[in-house]
C-alpha cells in the first residue's frame, strides 16, 4: 500500500514536472522573435562559399532561455513591392521565391529574460555553409546579392528554421527540451549591411 503510494506521489510529480516544461518551451516559442539581420560576411574558403551572418534575437518573456546544439537552414523569401497604400504583410501563401542560403550549426545561445517589460536582444553569428566551389554556389550568392541591392523593388524576408535543445531556467538549475523545432521569420525589412570578402 505503502509503496503505491509513493510511486503515485512520483508519477504525479513526473507529470507537473512535463506540464511544467512544455509550458516553459511553448513560452519560449512565443516570446522570441527573429528581429534583423545585422550583418552578412561572404567569404571563399577551401572546402567552398562561407557566411558570417549576424541576426539579432529578441525575448519579450521574463524568462532566461538556452538554445543548445540546433541546426538553422537559413532562407530568404521574396516577393514584388506591392503599390504604395495597399497592405504589404505576407500571408502563408505567398507567391514570391524563395532562396535556401545554407545551413549553419550552432552549440548554444544565452538569451536573458525581458526586463521591466522591454524585450532582450541577443546577438547570434551563424556560420553558414554556402555551398561548395562551384557555379551554382556563386550563381546564389550573385542572387543574394541581387536581392539585397533592390531594396526598393522587393520585400525581402528572412526565416530561420532550426532544430535543437530549448533549454528554460528554472529555480535550481536548467530543463531541457530536445528535438524542439523553430521557426523564426523576420518580416518585412532586414537591415542592408552587407560586406563581402
Amino acid at each position: 500500500m505503502r509503496k503505491g503510494f509513493v510511486a503515485a506521489i512520483v508519477f504525479v510529480l513526473c507529470a507537473v514536472f512535463m506540464v511544467g516544461s512544455v509550458w516553459a518551451q511553448r513560452e519560449a516559442l512565443n516570446s522570441l522573435n527573429f528581429r534583423a539581420v545585422k550583418k552578412v560576411t561572404i567569404s571563399k574558403k577551401t572546402d567552398g562559399f562561407w557566411a558570417d551572418v549576424l541576426v539579432e534575437l529578441e525575448n519579450k518573456s521574463d524568462l532566461k532561455f538556452r538554445l543548445r546544439d540546433f541546426t538553422y537552414d537559413l532562407f530568404f523569401q521574396y516577393e514584388p513591392r506591392k503599390p504604395e497604400g495597399e497592405s504589404q504583410s505576407k500571408s502563408a501563401d505567398m507567391d514570391g521565391d524563395k532562396l535556401k542560403f545554407g545551413r549553419a550549426e550552432v552549440k548554444m545561445v544565452k538569451i536573458p529574460q525581458a526586463s521591466a517589460g522591454t524585450p532582450s536582444v541577443t546577438l547570434m553569428e551563424l556560420k553558414v555553409f554556402i555551398g561548395e566551389n562551384n557555379d551554382e554556389t556563386v550563381k546564389k550568392i550573385l542572387g543574394f546579392m541581387s536581392l539585397v541591392g533592390n531594396p526598393g523593388e522587393i520585400v525581402l524576408y528572412a526565416i530561420l528554421h532550426g532544430t535543437g535543445e530549448i533549454g528554460t531556467e528554472l529555480d535550481k538549475g536548467w530543463v531541457y527540451q530536445g528535438n524542439m523545432k523553430l521557426e523564426l521569420e523576420l518580416r518585412p525589412r532586414i537591415q542592408r549591411e552587407v560586406l563581402l570578402e
